[in-house]
């Protein structure tokens, strides 16, 4: 019942907090994948995901893109019902569960992604599963628990890659098998490999692609060794952004859980040490998401602990302040702090009715329209057969209104890259055949354009047209 309680919450809290409609970048692209049932095989893709979130897509509600964001709702109430599960199994009180529960549910990063169309709480629930059969195992030494667990990891894989980072942990179970029973191990690694079934998709007539993808994976790692102390402290920073006054007992919990269920909790904390070493080393602009497994451990470790500080001290309802009430204040009051200064010290990109600030920071999409008042603009706004050069996080948005809603089939919207001496050659090759416009003049744009090429605000665009004569009428 308190699981059921606790999912119902959570599914509240996202349902009240959710995107209505179209967003940006890699969540656009998600949508309109899941509308369409598309994937590519590649290491990069998420078939599982996809599949499952076009079954959203079919139900009576609003738009497609909100049916998409809804697919992460449900995924998000689910993985913090299994958080208060897995906490129950560790002997936590309904009480200090629901917290630890709780405290997930309004971590920064949990809360974001689930009201946003994003893989991570499917991957999560994938996740949670994996660490609750685990568990099971570890003190009960069933063998269906250690199957499931291997099935599910296998699983997770499909959605997103961040599974492998708790292959360690599964080699321990693995392991765990009184008397190395091959029966058991080899059934546990089987399932393994059915869970995967779907992620190996990714390699289908792309193996030269994986390859070279874990090579580049691999370099850009070892190329972020020397940053680590910087990263290091980022990841300090956004762990105290997710937990801001409840963090000190997740080490009172480990403490706990290490002294009274040894194997667990060295179980978990290997699953914890491999996805932060490949959160700190992945090189990736929004890396801070990658630590999201931890996170979730690190909520598991929360409840423990608060089990332990409720013994000692009797304020339920301080504590239920401080691992609920206190992130969400500073959520709201960091953003309104930093614009009403204006200061923007993390470099948060700003867009078309996208304050950088408020959209990274506080997790609530609430009423969020300005993706979708952005793409009909645009497109609305540019003559037959324009080309529109943008980077990822504009184009997607763009993609989403042509494919999925049918506008504008005329418009060619590209994404160059700067810094890969393309962008130029490309407006050269097709300026004065078609209008060309430009999404932005922000760091994905190279300054030899705006030299060579005379660049006006065109709405919520730019339009580059050549230089004429003594650069007449151009800024």
């Amino acid at each position: 019942m308190g699981a059921v309680l606790t999912c119902a919450l959570a599914l509240a809290l996202y349902l009240t907090t959710l995107s209505p409609t179209v967003l940006w970048g890699d969540d656009a692209e998600l949508q309109r994948r899941a509308v369409l049932l598309e994937w590519n095989p590649g290491p990069r893709d998420h078939p599982l995901y996809i599949l499952w979130a076009h079954l959203f897509t079919l139900l009576p509600v609003e738009d497609a893109a909100f049916r998409v964001n809804l697919c992460s709702a449900v995924g998000g109430a689910v993985g913090v019902a299994l958080a208060y599960v897995l906490l129950r199994r560790l002997d936590a009180s309904v009480l200090t569960a629901g917290l630890g529960a709780g405290a997930l549910a309004v971590s920064h990063a949990y809360w974001m992604h689930s009201v946003r169309a994003e893989v991570y709480t499917t991957f999560l629930c994938l996740f949670a599963g994996f660490l609750l059969a685990g568990v099971r195992w570890l003190e009960e030494s069933r063998p269906a628990a250690l199957g499931l667990a291997a099935f599910l990891l296998g699983l997770g894989a499909a959605v997103h890659p961040l599974a492998l980072t708790a292959l360690p942990a599964l080699a321990v179970l693995w392991l765990h098998a009184p008397g190395r029973r091959p029966a058991v191990m080899g059934a546990a690694g089987l399932l393994a490999g059915l869970g995967a079934t779907l992620a190996l998709h990714r390699l289908g007539g792309a193996g030269a692609g994986w390859g070279a993808h874990l090579t580049a994976t691999l370099a850009g790692m070892m190329g972020a060794v020397p940053g680590l102390p910087v990263r290091a402290l980022l990841a300090a920073g956004f762990a105290l952004y997710q937990f801001p006054l409840s963090l000190p007992a997740a080490w009172l919990g480990w403490r706990a859980l290490r002294w009274e269920r040894r194997p667990a909790a060295w179980f978990l904390a290997l699953a914890w040490v491999g996805d932060v070493i490949f959160a700190l080393l992945f090189p990736a602009p929004d890396g801070y998401v990658f630590f999201l497994p931890a996170y979730f451990i690190t909520a598991l470790c929360i409840g423990s602990g608060m089990e332990r500080l409720l013994r000692r001290w009797k304020h339920p309802v301080r504590l239920a302040a401080g691992a609920l009430l206190a992130p969400v204040l500073l959520y709201l009051l960091l953003p309104l702090s930093l614009n009403a200064l204006g200061w923007n010290p993390l470099g948060l990109r700003q867009l078309p009715y996208r304050d950088g600030n408020w959209f990274h920071l506080w997790p609530a999409k609430t009423a969020y329209w300005g993706p979708r008042q952005y793409g009909e603009e645009v497109l609305a706004s540019l003559p037959a057969d324009a080309v529109v050069l943008a980077d990822h996080t504009l184009r997607q948005n763009l993609l989403y209104f042509q494919q999925v809603e049918g506008r504008r089939p005329d418009v060619l919207v590209v994404e160059i890259y700067s810094g890969q001496d393309r962008q130029v050659p490309f407006i050269a090759g097709i300026l004065g055949r078609r209008p060309v416009f430009l999404a932005a003049l922000d760091r994905y744009l190279d300054a030899e354009v705006t030299q060579l090429y005379c660049v006006r605000p065109a709405g919520l665009l730019y339009q580059v047209t050549p230089r004429e004569g003594a650069d007449a009428g151009c800024p």
